[in-house]
């Protein structure tokens, strides 16, 4: 089998490859659900302004802008659910990345399983996780294979 940087360059270019070489690819990547969300007490929105404000990988304006988006999503009542989905409305990456670490229940399964399971076909795809039940939507890679 080819290394995966000439399998992914054959994809790139739409020529088939064998579905061995298409399985590596997509397992090249980590996808793991996060589960369902968690209830959020004020005790958890407080640790996670606290993590927001101590994390290195924010630069000053992208922790203020988190902690500011995060504050006004809580003041509208906003579940844990709506706070990920105030990030990720705001285009704010990390701010949803961290949420949804901080709220979510955590399944694991890996998701991998799930997308070779299905078409490799480009297209968007809703499954229920096999692990927790909840809802997953990916784009599934378009993998031509021989």
């Amino acid at each position: 089998m080819r290394d995966i940087q000439e399998i992914a360059t054959a994809i790139d270019a739409e020529q088939p490859v064998t579905r061995a070489e298409a399985d590596a690819v997509v397992r090249a990547i980590g996808r793991t659900c996060t589960g369902p969300f968690k209830s959020m007490s004020e005790r958890t929105f407080r640790e996670f302004l606290k993590r927001v404000g101590e994390d290195t990988a924010f630069t000053k304006e992208e922790r203020e802008s988190a902690i500011a988006i995060a504050q006004r999503a809580a003041t509208a009542q906003a579940d844990a659910a709506g706070i990920v989905a105030a990030f990720r409305t705001q285009g704010h990456v990390q701010g949803a990345t961290l949420a949804n670490s901080m709220f979510r229940a955590g399944c694991g399964q890996d998701l991998n399983e799930v997308i070779l399971a299905g078409p490799l076909d480009g297209d968007e795809h809703l499954v229920p996780c096999p692990g927790c039940g909840r809802e997953v939507s990916y784009r599934a890679p378009f993998i031509r294979t021989a």
